[in-house]
């Protein structure tokens, strides 16, 4: 018998509805750190909303890491259980083009 395993969590958070989406998100929250407004400023682009505030338990789908422009992202897929609705986050890993202040690790 194959039992299949999958990390439940309690989200509360903003996700969106593609992983380009999310990453738009994500980049968006660098310049516009207020998740509402950020939302908005991707819905207004995309001419629909894209990302919202979702709450509930999910199931853990997938993780990857993409590298963009220099940026490294984990972009994770939820499926929730009420209605196997799927939504995805990202969030910046690594930023190789970010300004260091000087120091040396």
């Amino acid at each position: 018998m194959i039992v299949e395993a999958a990390l439940v969590v309690h989200i509360a958070e903003f996700l969106c509805d593609s992983r380009q989406t999310a990453v738009l998100f994500e980049d968006r929250l660098v310049e516009q750190p207020v998740a509402e407004l950020a939302a908005n400023d991707i819905a207004r682009e995309a001419g629909k909303q894209v990302c919202g505030f979702y709450s509930g338990d999910a199931a853990v789908a997938s993780e990857t890491r993409v590298i963009i422009h220099g940026v490294v992202y984990l972009i994770t897929e939820f499926v929730f259980d009420t209605d196997h609705r799927t939504a995805i986050s990202a969030q910046r890993v690594f930023d190789a083009q970010a300004k260091s202040d000087g120091e040396d690790l």
